[in-house]
């Protein structure tokens, strides 16, 4: 996966422009820019520091069900990839 640097000060009008052009895109062709870092505005938003703590070797599964379910509950979804965790901002 690409390096992300969330650029959160583009006016609301550019970023709501710049994710309907994303989203428009076949959705392979949003794949290929999300591994190279490019994101639409709406996933960049920072994700609440909780979410952060959960370490990829966590062996406590019960432990580990329940964080998860405190992120879906935040609006995100956690995915495993073979490059590790991935977060996505879906909305509440």
């Amino acid at each position: 996966m690409g390096r992300t640097t969330p650029d959160l000060t583009a006016p609301p009008k550019d970023a709501r422009s710049f994710d309907k052009w994303f989203y428009a895109l076949p959705r392979k062709q949003q794949d290929k820019l999300r591994d190279n870092g490019v994101l639409p505005y709406r996933e960049m938003r920072k994700a609440p520091d909780q979410v952060f703590p959960v370490l990829a070797d966590h062996k406590d599964w019960a432990t580990s069900d329940g964080i998860r379910a405190e992120i879906k509950a935040l609006g995100f979804a956690l995915m495993d990839t073979p490059q590790g965790p991935r977060t996505t901002f879906t909305g509440r």
